[in-house]
């Protein structure tokens, strides 16, 4: 057996074969998203190396969730996958690695939603991110291929699927009707992406990660059950590892009657595929667009939610009046919150809860 593994990937001239024990890219680390609800649903974040689609109606922070989690994505180490260490002094790296290189973004703006000030408000670093905003949406397919066959690119965001224009819809008049252009360009995309990503080979422990962004419709054919649908075909339903739904939470729900102005938005979610973990799974989240005076803008509610499990889960167990959290004793709860201010300790306890209500050891 091994001497025909080794004819085989020898005769392809890359890793195409492997046990899966032996695989390193079969050990999928995930890419945290910054809202712990969505991470504890996911199963710990979107696995690195596989295509992901979040799509849902207007307003329901399609656009501001990948802005988050490219913002996340530059915290994580683009060899490894690991998250990065934040030290005394501020500055970060990869413990393995001693790197302090993060994931690189390559954004496909085919609707023009990507704006500068929006992005640094949710903590993206525009250092590392190249946008591209493309005529047709050949162009953008040909741009995703080459950047994802090119070493120097870990994450294609595609913004958004229902508005790319197929050349054909451009050359030809409007008087013509042609079926189904953006469907065959979107079923070719997810076949040429998809192979570019395994073309890395199985001994790549990191390889490109795919967001698609997408819009719903309504199928005016159906007369009876869930007329929702999304634009230019299948293929996106199916090689999609992971499909998140975003909802619409209405405005009332958050704004304060004695108050125009609006301090944070809410957001809720439904995971509708997920192939590396339990799917179905529903939650909602908090994002602050003005500062208070405990938030800046684009901080999440993360800090009151992992708390929360944290106390369910007796990860900080009270006895009497004493917290107790890893046999360290405090006589009030704010103390204790206090420890946690620090960004790296924070995140050791937001992983600890991660994985006690994943159930799974989860590599961030």
């Amino acid at each position: 057996m091994e001497k025909l593994i080794n004819q085989i990937n020898k005769k392809y001239r890359t890793v195409v074969v492997r046990k899966a024990n032996e695989a390193v890219s079969l050990n999928v680390p995930r890419l945290t998203t910054g809202f712990f609800e969505l991470d504890k649903c996911l199963g710990g974040g979107f696995p690195f190396s596989r295509i992901h689609l979040i799509y849902g109606p207007p307003a329901s922070l399609k656009t501001t969730l990948l802005l988050k989690i490219v913002a996340s994505a530059q915290r994580h180490c683009r060899y490894c996958g690991r998250r990065f260490r934040v030290y005394k002094d501020g500055s970060y790296g990869c413990e393995k690695c001693q790197s302090n290189e993060g994931l690189r973004t390559l954004w496909i703006d085919s609707e023009g939603s990507f704006d500068n000030n929006w992005a640094e408000a949710m903590g993206v670093n525009l250092e590392d991110v190249w946008v591209a905003q493309v005529e047709y949406g050949e162009e953008a397919i040909d741009i995703g291929k080459l950047a994802l066959y090119d070493e120097s690119i870990d994450l294609l965001v595609l913004d958004s699927i229902a508005s790319l224009t197929p050349v054909v819809e451009i050359e030809e008049s409007s008087e013509k009707q042609i079926y189904s252009p953006g469907a065959k360009i979107i079923n070719k995309a997810m076949r040429v992406w998809n192979s570019a990503v395994l073309a890395r080979g199985m001994d790549k422990a990191m390889r490109p990660t795919i967001f698609l962004v997408n819009q719903t419709r309504v199928d005016v054919t159906k007369i009876w059950g869930n007329k929702e649908k999304l634009p230019y075909g299948e293929a996106q339903n199916f090689m999609a590892s992971t499909k998140v739904r975003m909802n619409s939470i209405p405005e009332s729900s958050y704004v304060k009657k004695d108050s125009t102005e609006v301090t944070y938005v809410e957001g809720s979610f439904k995971v509708m595929k997920n192939k590396s973990y339990v799917p179905f799974q529903e939650g909602s989240f908090r994002l602050y667009v003005r500062n208070t005076d405990t938030y800046r803008v684009g901080d999440t509610d993360d800090f009151e939610r992992v708390f929360k499990y944290a106390r369910q889960l007796d990860i900080i167990r009270k006895e009497g009046n004493m917290y107790i959290y890893k046999e360290h004793r405090f006589n009030r709860l704010e103390d204790l919150r206090m420890v946690f201010i620090r960004y790296e300790r924070f995140q050791e306890l937001r992983q600890e809860v991660l994985e006690k209500c994943v159930g799974l050891k989860t590599k961030t």
